[in-house]
């Protein structure tokens, strides 16, 4: 797994004079977002998924990691610079063809406490050192290919992954099989093929006990035994199938399944806090393609949610919904301004990213769309950096772009500028 570097010239443009870091100057009236630096990396077929690392200093430059085929890249942002560095490229021993990533921060290993964690076609979740680029441990559960991971906002070596096996996981970075099998600090969100959008709630007392002691164990530095107690043979027998360990709480009832928000495939699902609350944002393709803003519960908050019939809460509220211009492909994923939680930013058929105000309700359609890759195919999923000024775009062709969001202080026409790094 020894990484491989790549050096870059440093070329500054007119265009591109500006702070990246800055995240409290205004956006540019003109023209918010410009196309920075791009480059096609090979053999990689294709980049699936992309994540910034959240974890670094606010001075140093942002760190991102793109996976695609069984490669990682791992990526820097130079400030005042139109460029992408990569710092190294990983490569699986074993020929896995990799969808997602994620960062973590392990404080149990204060010297390499930077982990990538990624997962693929196999269903084997990888936990990467980011400063060693060795393999630290393997996780095992799935049964199929993970689509998702996505680290817990409460605790950074906790992620949740979500599989083609039709399950939701929730593993710890140390520990070599599955804890849980939920998303979130207090609530998992999950969407799929069927078009509902299943809320978890992981504030159960049996959950929070059983999360509770697992992280208690897992935390001293030991492995994890049997932790659970079972209340009859039946039981016992039913989660020996799928948890031969004795350590992983089955938990098959969501506290809220939404049917109506979309009728096609939803493949994407993000949360965002606004005034203390939880909104989730989730895209519908292969028809009647959109995005749409919602919250779970009724519009009049006062009136209290109730659990149908079958022990799930089906009310919800929708706020707004945005079309996507040329998102008909399934396993496209988006991105929200973190910062200002203003522009949301998604993926398009033809090489194109899309750019959305979600401040703006009666405009459904994007107010800014940007040709990231010339060949014009699918870009497979943008993400922010941490502090909202930078978006990296990954997908087919194994293309990795760079686009910058401009401040008002920028030039009066900014103009792409898609650097070619080679």
């Amino acid at each position: 797994m020894a990484p491989s570097r790549r050096k870059t010239s440093r070329i500054s443009s007119p265009n591109f004079k500006h702070d990246s870091t800055d995240t409290n100057s205004k956006d540019h009236p003109l023209k918010q977002f410009i196309g920075s630096s791009r480059l096609f990396e090979k053999p990689i077929s294709s980049f699936y998924g992309c994540a910034f690392n959240p974890f670094i200093s606010k001075n140093e430059n942002p760190i991102a990691a793109a996976v695609g085929d069984e490669y990682i890249s791992i990526y820097s942002f130079p400030q005042f610079q139109p460029e992408m560095v990569m710092k190294a490229r990983i490569q699986l021993t074993n020929k896995d063809s990799l969808y997602t990533v994620a960062w973590c921060y392990d404080n149990l290993d204060p010297r390499n406490p930077h982990k990538i964690v990624t997962g693929g076609e196999s269903g084997v979740v990888y936990v990467l050192d980011a400063a060693t680029s060795s393999l630290d441990r393997q996780l095992v559960g799935h049964m199929d290919a993970v689509n998702d991971i996505r680290r817990s906002p409460k605790n950074s070596a906790l992620v949740a992954t979500a599989s083609k096996d039709s399950t939701v996981r929730l593993f710890h970075i140390r520990s070599e099989s599955c804890l849980d099998w939920s998303l979130d600090a207090s609530m998992i969100v999950s969407c799929g093929h069927d078009h509902r959008v299943v809320g978890w709630n992981l504030t159960q007392n049996p959950i929070k006990r059983h999360l509770r002691r697992c992280l208690m164990i897992v935390d001293l530095g030991y492995k994890l035994g049997v932790v659970k107690s079972f209340q009859n043979e039946k039981q016992w027998e039913l989660e020996k199938l799928y948890d031969l360990e004795g350590h992983s709480l089955i938990f098959c009832r969501p506290s809220h399944v939404i049917s109506n928000v979309h009728h096609g495939t939803a493949d994407c699902v993000r949360t965002v806090q606004l005034n203390n609350k939880t909104y989730v944002l989730s895209r519908n393709c292969g028809g009647d393609d959109q995005i749409s803003l919602w919250r779970f519960g009724r519009m009049n908050e006062s009136q209290r949610s109730v659990p149908s019939e079958k022990g799930f809460r089906e009310d919800h509220t929708l706020l707004a919904k945005k079309k996507m211009i040329d998102g008909a492909a399934w396993f496209a994923k988006f991105d929200m301004d973190p910062v200002r939680k203003r522009w949301l930013c998604t993926t398009g058929d033809r090489g194109t990213v899309h750019f959305y105000d979600m401040r703006n309700q009666f405009n459904e359609n994007p107010f800014q769309t940007i040709k990231a890759n010339p060949k014009s195919v699918i870009t497979r999923q943008v993400a922010f950096s941490p502090n909202g000024r930078i978006v990296l775009v990954v997908g087919d062709g194994g293309f990795v772009g760079r686009i910058d969001r401009m401040p008002a202080s920028g030039p009066k026409a900014p103009k792409n500028i898609w650097k070619m790094i080679r």
